[in-house]
């Protein structure tokens, strides 16, 4: 169902106002001392010090500063953007951005999803959800790169979902684009083409993934070539599944202070099982190598505490919605609370719907997918898999309005295939 010129106009002003909201609150917290910008680990060692060296030195790295390879370029060249219009309140204004960027994912989820497969009712709830969900909110005020890959990687599955409705390659296309500049700010999406593939082949659309792919690897080739011309290392966006495969291996290294602690010994005891450290300071081969610590830890596990590998496991499938590296408990709770309210009627909304919209809902539950499993081998933490709460809120949405109304909010099991291919 489509909105109307007058339904997108009131639509637009309301989330406009609703994001203004937020800034004026921020702002008038942050002059009266209230809240404190964060600033996490990344930011201090890589995002703000990259930000400082493109703006005085007009380049990311250098063999001189590879463990900066750590983060992917786009993040760091938002700030350096605002490092040029104002020294002094250039971190305010990287938050502003990034809450009007959480405005304009509301506008997608609104334009792009929920309007095509729920009512408009439900499709404006959706966005307003995401405008007020408290972990999009705190994490739209930290110095860190979520906030603008959301928007991305929801412009570029929204691209997608177009393409597969009307067979568009121009649509896929630009899906590949965006997905491609999404990848510049966080490299989770790089393993979307691979979970995309069985939902193209089974709509019968593989031209559409084959432009959309080819579309993703120009944007990211350049970044390639460009670290491996200048830092002679093979990095195509940066580093850091290595360290994130280590850190996710045990629960004792989730916490910042638990990495501090425990991993001296770990280190250690790797080098005499034979997992010596690499020579040299190519960040992809340190990498590597933190990467093969982080199988020696399961093996280990595996083979000295093998029933304690699926609860582990299943810690790991309910931390990833809620974890923090160094939030305290109770704020996690309220995490998990906030998640538990849209990830399973989101999801089960959308199943829903896999016979009327089949494509398009497929291809939401694929990117699901694709961050959950990718970070269930990774660090469990929220912050990781909140980028694709916007491709499942509106099933959510739906099902509260449905609860409520008690009339079916757009996602129904009966109806034609319109995705099928045929």
């Amino acid at each position: 169902m489509t909105f109307t010129m007058e339904g997108r106009r009131r639509v637009v002003v309301t989330f406009a106002l609703v994001t203004a909201v937020k800034i004026a609150v921020f702002l008038a917290l942050d002059i009266r001392g209230a809240v404190k910008l964060f600033e996490g680990g990344n930011a201090v060692e890589h995002y703000l010090p990259v930000a400082a060296r493109i703006v005085s030195e007009g380049r990311f790295n250098g063999p001189d500063s590879r463990p900066d390879s750590k983060v992917p370029p786009g993040y760091p060249a938002v700030i350096a953007a605002t490092l040029l219009l104002t020294r002094k309140h250039a971190a305010l204004l990287v938050i502003v951005l990034q809450m009007i960027a959480d405005g304009m994912t509301a506008l997608v989820i609104i334009y792009g999803l929920g309007s095509r497969i729920a009512t408009r009712a439900a499709a404006s709830l959706a966005g307003l959800i995401w405008l007020l969900f408290p972990p999009a909110d705190v994490i739209s005020t930290y110095i860190t790169s979520e906030t603008f890959f959301t928007l991305l990687l929801a412009l570029g599955v929204t691209a997608a979902a177009y393409a597969l409705e009307a067979d568009n390659p121009r649509r896929a296309l630009a899906a590949g684009l965006l997905l491609g500049m999404a990848t510049l700010f966080r490299p989770t999406s790089l393993c979307l083409p691979a979970f995309f593939l069985p939902v193209f082949w089974r709509v019968r659309r593989m031209r559409l993934w084959l432009i959309a792919t080819a579309a993703m690897a120009l944007v990211i080739l350049p970044w390639t070539l460009r670290n491996w011309v200048v830092l002679h290392d093979w990095i195509p966006v940066s580093v850091g599944s290595g360290a994130a495969v280590l850190q996710g291996s045990d629960a004792g290294f989730f916490s910042g202070p638990g990495k501090l602690a425990l991993y001296p010994g770990v280190f250690e005891s790797a080098r005499g099982a034979g997992l010596e450290k690499p020579p040299g300071d190519h960040e992809s081969a340190i990498d590597a190598w933190m990467g093969r610590v982080g199988f020696w830890v399961y093996r280990r596990r595996l083979s000295a505490r093998p029933l304690s590998v699926a609860p582990f496991l299943v810690y790991k499938c309910l931390r990833m919605f809620y974890g923090a590296e160094n939030a305290p408990p109770w704020k996690q709770v309220l995490v998990g609370i906030c998640s538990f309210l849209v990830v399973p009627p989101g999801i089960w909304q959308l199943s829903r719907a896999r016979r009327r919209h089949r494509g398009v809902v497929y291809l939401l539950l694929a990117s699901f997918g694709a961050f959950f499993f990718v970070h269930l081998a990774f660090v469990p933490e929220i912050r990781y898999v909140i980028p694709v709460y916007p491709l499942i809120i509106p099933g959510a949405a739906a099902w509260y309005l449905s609860l409520v109304t008690g009339e079916p909010a757009g996602y129904q099991d009966a109806g034609a295939d319109s995705n099928s291919g045929g």
